[in-house]
């Protein structure tokens, strides 16, 4: 892990066994920047978090991965170590398989040419991303001004082509699709929550998922190599998305034909504590 650089951005204390897992990569060789005290708007912290990682990687030319791993993360350093042995053999970001509150996974999969290898827009729990293709990514985006300094916005939650987008499925887009690998990995709630066996499976034999719904258009894809200094208008959304609504606390992607696909979402500091509030008055209820 000697070449890897990890960032955890975040607004609330770092859960217990993620600090393990970080920990245990840090003593592995892993550099680690805590990007504590993040602002509670979550698009913001990812560009200021993801800002840093660049200026540190002009003074670590050695570090080729960068990891980010979301606060609320259970994985070991196997697991950190094949998706950052990925990304350098692919050239491509590479992503872990984790679920949502539902147990779905945390992933949509974006069109891609049958002679590659599926890419997919996924959650940032657990993604190791070529540095090289993140620092060409920074030269195609717009420049910012935060407390003084030059920052960088890499992703934002926005509407494009009447769909929405949240941050991190547009960092995907943005970087040209990511892998998805068969490594399940914990995503700390109440407990630890982990895919199910049958969608490791359909990972790993690359079999459509039970709940998958046609693979998503995404006009103007490219390769990560290809980054360097294209504009980020290149990226043109071209339909085929699912609409997103909120609802019950998460985003659900929805088509006409009743398919249904959910992905990741953040809740803000207030919606998490109004949110563990009900989970307690429920489970009081039943005493």
């Amino acid at each position: 892990m000697n070449k890897t650089l990890i960032l955890c951005t975040h607004n609330r204390p770092i859960h217990s066994q993620t600090v393990m897992s970080i920990t245990a990569l840090n003593r592995a060789g892993a550099a680690f920047i805590d990007h504590s005290d993040a602002p509670t708007d979550v698009t913001l912290g990812r560009n200021l978090g993801l800002s840093s990682v660049c200026e540190h990687l002009e003074d670590m030319p050695e570090r080729d991965v960068v990891l980010l791993v979301d606060d609320d993360m259970v994985f070991t350093i196997d697991d950190a170590q094949a998706l950052a042995d990925h990304a350098r053999a692919s050239g491509y970001a590479a992503s872990a398989m984790y679920a949502t509150t539902l147990g779905a996974l945390a992933a949509c999969r974006i069109h891609t040419p049958p002679s590659l290898r599926q890419r997919w827009v996924t959650g940032l729990g657990l993604l190791a991303i070529p540095a090289s293709n993140l620092l060409a990514l920074r030269d195609t985006v717009s420049e910012f001004e935060f407390l003084g300094g030059t920052k960088y916005g890499f992703t934002q939650s926005a509407v494009d082509s009447g769909h929405f987008f949240s941050e991190d499925f547009t960092l995907c887009k943005r970087l040209g699709g990511v892998h998805v690998l068969p490594i399940p990995i914990g995503h700390m709630k109440q407990i630890a929550i982990y895919p199910d066996e049958e969608t490791i499976a359909c990972i790993r034999d690359s079999r459509p998922l039970t709940t998958d719904i046609d693979p998503l258009v995404l006009k103007g894809i490219v390769d990560p190599s290809m980054l360097t200094r294209r504009r980020e208008s290149e990226l043109v959304l071209n339909g085929g998305l699912p609409r997103c609504h909120a609802r019950e606390g998460e985003f659900r992607c929805t088509l006409p034909e009743n398919h249904i696909y959910c992905h990741y979402y953040h809740r803000t500091r207030a919606e998490e504590l109004l949110h563990q509030a009900a989970i307690r008055r429920r489970s009081e209820s039943f005493k």
